[in-house]
């Protein structure tokens, strides 16, 4: 999923070889996962790491990447509806490939 969202967000931005201060979308994704770890609560699950790189889109963007970010995530069964069930099990989630309802209009 981290793969995919990478490589959309190179589509969106572009690619940029300076990996410190480069500006395109290999460097916001970078950005996005490690600002989504700060965030995220103690032993996260899917989903628990899927909001918070949303959050962190949101806190340092304006969350102009969501919708993006929505779509990867629900390509690979981390909709909207999916739950987690417990971050200690592989077994008890439910997956969905849906996104919200902003998204899904347009």
């Amino acid at each position: 999923m981290l793969w995919d969202m990478h490589w959309k967000l190179i589509e969106k931005y572009g690619y940029d070889p300076n990996l410190y201060s480069g500006k395109g979308g290999n460097n916001i994704a970078i950005k996005l996962v490690m600002d989504g770890m700060k965030l995220q609560k103690c032993n996260p699950g899917f989903i628990d790491g899927r909001n918070a790189i949303l959050k962190a889109d949101s806190l340092y963007n304006n969350g102009q990447n969501a919708r993006s970010i929505w779509e990867v995530f629900a390509r690979r069964g981390l909709g909207f509806s999916a739950k987690q069930g417990l971050s200690t099990s592989t077994s008890d989630g439910t997956e969905a490939f849906d996104t919200p309802a902003i998204y899904s209009a347009n």
